[in-house]
């Protein structure tokens, strides 16, 4: 018989949780998935799609939700959007994280080898054409998409989500991608309702697009590629219809705002709005600065043609009626570094590289027992995790990136790999390894993750520490709460001692009152008694 058991609700997924004996449903905001493993009976596969059906109906969604098969190895962009890895991995003996198998050792070296030869693997979205195509965008607007203006083709805003159609031929067939975009500051209902009305797009296709979500940061090269060397993502965005932490439209108010212009080729270069300060810039990228009066484009001294080439696009993009002035690094005018708020320390080693391509990362965790290491595509600073270490190799510079609470096993570990890398992958013997522990990253680190935010890593919160004092908190309130209770209780008590006291008090005082009027009176009558005359 078949029996269903829920693995996770509203947490990260994994490959790991998934089994090749099995069947299994993904959900997600839009879609339905029915993952079917290679070893499932054949009672599981035909139950499979009739379970997901019936899942529509059980979880409340509307009836016109797709439900798609998806076949072990066969995974398609759309199935692996959801899961938060999906590694291409390698074991070896490690120290487990609670009771988990201690798995047989690999060496250093094999491992080394095999991370080598993964190089820069497929972007899980191909490039279907070269972006050539039709777009069409909408902006979610009170849940309901609207088409962009024109003039903002190109400019997406991180507090917004967006769902994008795009058009092309494949020889003499239409074909049809929906992307929809979520900003890194949207709201959950304006992805929700992006989602939705990704669905109900393809839906109006007759089920013949291809569904693809992006969020912020993890844009593939074919949806870069669509705006033709122009995407820029700004800060700020429209107030959402409920459930916004921000009620009002946040977008830019001052005038100034500073764009990272970061990329190799034309279908990954984009711009990215950050912190207006000198310490933003680095000699390895274009910048532009937009100010009321004036727009700088300023060109790092090892930054590469095509981001000379973008920033142009993008400084003619948003320039308006304000004049160009091109800088150089090293020929900057004092107007320049006044709008930044005056010359300040950035980024200028030479060791900031022209890459002929992107820097690779590399995800290396024991958390299921083994030491496992997977390529992180179009990665960005969100990726870093507090419990793992990571390799970034910039082809100059091999950075060891070490969480704030990874164990001892995996901070050996990484190092003896990141010395063996160097050797596989071809590099001079005199390439540097650099360590870089969580909070502490410096500038030719953080170069290379467009608008790296330094608040997200600034201080680590300990969550065992923050466990342990929310218990204590909770212990004084309930010892105060007790010492609260007891004082009321005794003052309660003193005062009804009191008030018990007074009362005999009173009918103390009022009794010998009545005895000493009944005294008086007594002496009275005898008195009375006394004078009268003898009958």
């Amino acid at each position: 018989s078949i029996t269903e058991s829920e693995v996770s609700s509203g947490g990260p997924l994994h490959k790991e949780m998934l089994s090749s004996d099995d069947v299994f449903i993904v959900a997600n905001d839009a879609e339905i998935f029915v993952w079917v493993g290679k070893g499932a009976s054949a009672e599981e596969r035909r139950s499979g799609m009739n379970k997901g059906m019936a899942h529509v109906t059980s979880s409340g969604r509307p009836t016109w939700t797709k439900v798609s098969k998806v076949l072990e190895g066969a995974e398609t962009p759309a199935f692996l959007s959801n899961f938060e890895s999906w590694p291409v991995s390698v074991d070896f003996s490690a120290m487990p994280k609670g009771n988990v198998a201690h798995t047989e050792e690999t060496s250093v070296n094999e491992l080394s080898k095999s991370m080598a030869a993964m190089g820069k693997e497929a972007e899980a979205a191909t490039m279907v054409d070269d972006g050539s195509g039709t777009v069409e965008c909408f902006r979610i607007e009170d849940f309901e998409p609207v088409p962009t203006e024109p003039h903002l083709f190109g400019q997406l805003f991180a507090g917004d989500s967006y769902v994008i159609k795009y058009t092309y031929m494949d020889g003499n067939k239409e074909c049809y991608i929906i992307y929809f975009w979520q900003g890194s500051q949207s709201s959950n209902d304006e992805t929700s309702a992006a989602a939705l009305h990704a669905v109900k797009m393809d839906d109006d296709l007759g089920g013949a697009a291809v569904q693809v979500r992006l969020t912020q940061g993890k844009e593939t090269p074919h949806f870069v590629a669509m705006f033709k060397g122009s995407l820029v993502v700004r800060s700020g965005g429209r107030a959402a219809g409920f459930k916004n932490s921000e009620e009002a439209d946040t977008y830019d108010t001052d005038g100034v705002s500073l764009f990272q212009i970061k990329g190799t080729s034309a279908t990954d270069t984009r711009a990215v709005q950050v912190e207006e300060k000198a310490a933003s810039l680095n000699s390895g990228d274009c910048f532009v600065l937009l100010t009321p009066d004036k727009i700088y484009l300023w060109c790092g001294s090892l930054a590469n043609d095509q981001e000379k080439e973008t920033g142009r696009g993008v400084a003619d993009k948003l320039k308006g009626k304000r004049s160009l002035v091109e800088l150089f690094e090293g020929s900057e005018a004092s107007d320049f570094w006044d709008k930044l708020g005056g010359k300040g320390e950035y980024t200028t080693k030479k060791e900031m590289p022209q890459l002929s391509r992107e820097p690779m990362l590399f995800h290396c965790s024991t958390e299921s027992g083994a030491f496992k290491v997977s390529p992180v595509h179009n990665f960005s600073q969100s990726d870093l995790e507090e419990d793992d270490v990571y390799i970034l190799d910039t082809y100059s510079t091999v950075f060891v990136w070490v969480g704030s609470e990874a164990n001892e096993h995996e901070k050996k570990r990484v190092l003896e790999l990141a010395d063996a890398y160097v050797k596989d992958a071809g590099y001079k013997s005199s390439t540097t390894i650099v360590q870089v522990k969580s909070g502490s990253e410096p500038r030719n680190f953080t170069a290379h993750f467009l608008g790296w935010d330094p608040e997200k890593t600034k201080k680590f919160v300990d969550p065992y520490a923050t466990k342990l004092a929310a218990a204590m908190a909770e212990q004084e309130e309930v010892r105060a709460a007790q010492e609260a209770e007891d004082a009321a209780k005794l003052a309660e008590a003193e005062a009804e001692a009191a008030a018990k006291q007074k009362a005999a008090e009173e009918a103390a005082a009022k009794a010998k009152a009545e005895a000493e009027a009944a005294a008086a009176a007594e002496a009275q009558a005898a008195k009375a008694k006394e004078a009268a005359p003898a009958a």
